[in-house]
């Protein structure tokens, strides 16, 4: 059988090789795409039942302006990346376009009612002038449908906008021009400067020939900039960037809307004859406004039919040199130009949920089910709100490194022209042993729910299925027992259609399998086992027995002698002990997050009194890297290095083969003390129970940390009773760390990480806090007060349960 939860591995050469990068822990990495180095997102939900549906489009730059390629962008990192909404990859195209930076990357799902992405290529770095940088348009398969090039004067294509219009038979971007002025309208009629226009131009998409341009030359003079002044010198060649337009929009009427940053104003402009129909904010405003913005970016409309507009925009209110603001925030203003005289009204205000300042870039946008979703640019900050302003998610790159100069959130459909990616590579120390690893990934595609995985005696071999397992992330890995040769995969759906297969790969072997620790003569590859359709059938009916089967025997000793499982998940609002009965007796298993008051002390407590048996999922990983001859050491390893979170199949079975040996030893040492004497006394009869209890009762702490790996442990190992949750306000938690930070001399004991691991443990871990109250598993207690008060507390609620102490 080829079908295995079993993780034997062995070093190899090949098959887990890092990317030739730097180990930046802020940055992703994967067997499948060794080329590619996505960022990771921080991300914190609010309330995650009320946000709107879509992936999130982003493109990470480091630097603003065309650069040398050097090996700090190598491999690929900057680029077009689509997430999902807890920040995992779905897409990344860096590598597509060579390290390019990439502007406005967004989905336009208004080009013939399909799916399509459009962004900007900026110019190339010290091009000879044939590369001016383009506005793009792929399809749902990541492939080129348009392809517009700057075919006027314009010295490039303007980074700031790429706004392609319903049926994408056109599209919108900036347009900046040096253009000689006079200065008398900052009272200098005599002499003469270099100005930069900005302007917009509307673009067919199939030839990039210009259907309209407007500029600001003539039409706004020097004095309405809040950059020039009445003592600036004149500038040669290209000028003073008066306006620094930043976006331009159309509405059904014709008409446009442009955002021009250094003049503060928001221009309505006639699609007619391009005169200035009115202008929003700055010094020549035609609206006696109540509210303030300055230096705004991404003037939108989200309703217009000509006379009254709903626009939306980002309050910079600042800029690299001055502020006007505290904060950045989000606006929303009703106009109507039918009133004498014309009104804008502010109807939302939504501040940065920081409480900073975007002095650059950004953008808002109103999604369909009201919301609004808002790009704070800097690190890629970005955040949701519902209808009434209110936070329901903040996200930003892990990294400090990168910014986006605008991020979205759109539904999207994703089917790559390209195969799914597979790497597969053989481990084991003896031919008793040998695994085959697979890791598996399809770059871009949005409706995957698993994978199938097949082996070949030849590469042009009968494919055998061996095995299938549910996606779990951007790279999924499946193991198989035993060494097979050829291999491929494919991707289904929900409904279990097939989406797409692979090629047919070789397996990965080692150079010298006497190096990489295997004992004995090189192994040959297996024949895969066929199964007919009947043993299908029966395989489909018994799907949890199977999985139960899938893991190591370990499993069995610990299910043999009973066991009593203790989960405690500590937080600022949350915490847990887990209680789970499984066949003769229970078991247990401690679960601690970083958050968790006191864990250690309580922990100390609970073995004390109840006989618990303490592992430590972080103490079992690393002891293993560094055992001799260790069947996992190497592949955990791997992963450390790359910044990944160690496969939870690997997690569990290093803890249930450590539960196996303490239940053995405990059992052990409970036949010994029955056979030293006939006549046991009181206390070596109570001796004895302890032992036996020391058997059965486990406490696991740093696991389990996500909902899917308290499901793998609870359907591989055994099922959960209840979960004692710690409740402890936030405000209190970052105290007792900082205290501890005083003296533990740990570098995440700050103010900064503290925070950022609460945001983690909100989002990953109260899931399975959640879960299981879902299931009315859980018992709530307080976890503010001094130790003993706490804990007092904790064997209340275990007695409370029938858990009494040994």
């Amino acid at each position: 059988m080829f079908f295995s939860w079993a993780l034997l591995s062995m070093a190899m050469a090949s098959g887990l090789a890092a990317a030739e990068a730097e180990n930046h822990d802020d940055l992703l990495s994967f067997v499948t795409l060794p080329n590619v180095r996505a960022l990771k997102f921080d991300v914190a939900y609010r309330d995650r039942e009320r946000v709107a549906p879509g992936y999130w489009f982003v493109a990470p730059y480091g630097v603003i302006d065309p650069e040398v390629p050097t090996h700090q962008w190598k491999p690929c990192q900057v680029g077009p990346y689509i997430y999902d909404a807890d920040g995992g990859l779905v897409w990344a195209g860096s590598c597509m376009f060579d390290n390019r930076n990439i502007f406005d990357f967004k989905a336009a799902n208004n080009i013939d009612d399909q799916p399509h992405l459009s962004f900007i290529l900026q110019r190339a770095f010290n091009d000879d002038g044939s590369d001016k940088g383009y506005g793009y348009v792929l399809d749902q398969h990541y492939q080129e449908e348009y392809k517009v090039p700057v075919v006027n004067d314009l010295g490039s294509f303007n980074m700031h906008e790429f706004n392609v219009l319903d049926g994408g038979k056109s599209a919108l971007a900036c347009l900046y021009r040096s253009e000689e002025t006079d200065l008398s309208t900052i009272g200098r009629p005599d002499e003469r400067s270099w100005i930069v226009a900005g302007g917009l131009l509307e673009l067919d998409t199939q030839t990039g020939e210009v259907l309209f341009e407007w500029s600001s030359y003539q039409q706004v003079q020097v004095d309405e900039s809040v950059k020039v002044y009445p003592d600036s010198r004149p500038s040669d060649r290209p000028g003073w960037d008066y306006v620094h337009v930043n976006s331009a929009d159309k509405n059904a009427v014709g008409d446009y809307l442009l955002s021009a940053r250094f003049a503060s104003t928001i221009y309505y402009i006639s699609g007619q004859d391009g005169s200035i129909v009115w202008r929003l904010g700055g010094k020549r405003s035609d609206f006696a406004l109540d509210f303030t913005f300055s230096k705004q970016h991404h003037a939108r409309f989200v309703e217009s039919n000509g006379t009254h507009h709903l626009i939306s925009f980002l309050n910079n209110a600042s800029d690299e040199a001055e502020q006007e603001e505290n904060v950045s925030s989000a606006l929303f203003v009703q106009i109507d130009t039918t009133a004498t005289p014309m009104t804008a009204t502010l109807v939302k205000r939504i501040e940065r949920p920081d409480g900073g300042l975007t002095r650059l870039r950004g953008n808002v946008q109103s999604l369909g089910n009201g919301n609004t979703f808002v790009g704070w640019s800097e690190w890629g900050y970005q955040s949701e709100h519902d209808a009434d302003g209110e936070l329901l998610m903040e996200a930003k790159f892990g990294s400090t490194r990168f910014s986006s100069y605008r991020s979205y959130k759109f539904p999207f459909v994703g089917r790559p022209a390209t195969p799914p990616d597979v790497v597969a590579s053989v481990y084991g120390t003896d031919a008793t042993d040998l695994s085959t690893i697979f890791h598996v990934s399809w770059n871009g595609a949005t409706d995957i729910a698993g994978w199938r995985f097949y082996a070949r005696s030849s590469a042009d071999g009968v494919p055998v299925l061996i095995g299938n397992t549910t996606k779990r992330s951007f790279e999924t890995m499946f193991i198989a027992d035993g060494y097979v040769d050829w291999v491929s995969v494919q991707a289904v759906d929900q409904d279990e259609q097939v989406l797409g297969e692979s090629e047919v790969h070789r397996t990965q072997t080692p150079d010298d399998w006497g190096q990489a620790g295997f004992q004995g003569t090189e192994p040959k590859p297996e024949e895969p086992y066929w199964r007919g359709e009947e043993e299908e059938e029966e395989e489909e009916e018994e799907e949890e027995g199977r999985a139960e089967r899938q893991v190591l025997k370990a499993y069995e000793v610990v299910r043999g002698v009973g066991g009593f499982l203790i989960l405690i998940l500590g937080g600022c609002t949350l915490g847990g002990v887990m209680y789970c009965g499984c066949g003769r007796g229970m078991r247990a298993y401690q679960a601690v997050p970083d958050r968790v008051y006191g864990k250690g002390t309580q922990s100390t407590n609970l073995v004390r009194d109840y006989g618990f048996t303490h592992l430590s999922a972080g103490d079992l990983l690393r002891a293993e890297q560094i055992r001799p001859g260790s069947e996992y050491g190497e592949l955990i390893r791997s992963y450390i290095r790359e910044g990944q979170i160690v496969p939870m199949e690997i997690t569990v079975a290093l803890l249930s083969n450590a539960m196996a040996a303490a239940a053995s030893e405990a059992a052990a040492a409970a036949a010994a003390a029955a056979a030293a004497t006939s006549s046991a006394s009181d206390e070596q009869e109570k001796e004895e129970q302890n032992v036996d209890a020391r058997a059965k009762r486990f406490l696991i702490d740093g696991f389990p940390r996500q909902l899917d790996q308290a499901v793998f442990f609870e359907a591989t190992v055994c099922p959960s009773d209840f979960t004692l949750f710690l409740d402890c306000p936030e405000q209190v938690m970052e105290a007792r760390l900082l205290k501890r930070g005083e003296t533990s001399g740990r570098d995440d004991d700050n103010a900064d990480s503290i925070r950022k691991r609460f945001r983690t443990f909100v989002q990953t871990s109260m899931p399975v806090v959640e879960a299981f109250a879902g299931q009315d598993k859980v018992v709530s207690v307080s976890a503010v007060g001094g130790v003993d008060e706490v804990y007092a507390r904790i064997r209340g609620a275990l007695e409370g349960r029938g858990v009494m102490a040994v």
